[in-house]
C-alpha cells in the first residue's frame, strides 16, 4: 500500500472492476463509471476523478451520485459517500491499472452477465 492509504480506498481500488460491472448494468450509468477513477478517500467520501476532457461526465455523475454510491456500497457491503471531481488523471494513472485491464477483469468476473447485456443491447 501507499503511505497513509485509506483502507477504504484500497478496498475501492481492489473492487473497482466489480463496481464498474455493477453500476454499468444500467447502460445509462456505464459511461460515467467507466470514465472515472477512484482518486482518494477524503473525510470518508470516495473521491471519483473524471478526466478534464470529459468534465461534462462529472456533472452527469453528480446527478447519478446515488447510483454510484449504491454500486460501491453493494460491492463493498458498507455504505459510502461519493464526491465527483475533475482531475488531471494523466498524473494519477500509473497508480492504477489502465482502463482496458479493468474492463477485461470485469468481463472475466462477470462474463455471463455481460454477454447477456450485450445481446440485449
Amino acid at each position: 500500500g501507499r503511505p497513509g492509504a485509506d483502507p477504504l480506498f484500497d478496498q475501492v481500488l481492489q473492487h473497482w472492476p466489480q463496481i464498474i460491472a455493477h453500476v454499468g448494468r444500467n447502460p445509462a450509468n456505464r459511461p460515467i463509471v467507466t470514465a472515472c477513477r477512484p482518486v482518494e478517500v477524503r473525510d470518508g467520501m470516495v473521491v471519483l476523478g473524471f478526466p478534464e476532457n470529459q468534465a461534462f461526465l462529472r456533472d452527469h455523475a453528480e446527478r447519478k451520485k446515488a447510483a454510484l454510491e449504491e454500486g460501491i456500497a453493494a460491492v463493498l457491503g458498507r455504505p459510502v459517500g461519493v464526491r465527483c471531481v475533475v482531475a488531471n488523471l494523466e498524473i494519477a494513472e500509473p497508480d492504477l491499472e489502465p482502463a482496458d485491464d479493468l474492463v477485461a477483469a470485469a468481463r472475466r468476473i462477470f462474463q455471463g452477465d455481460l454477454a447477456e447485456i450485450d445481446e440485449v443491447g
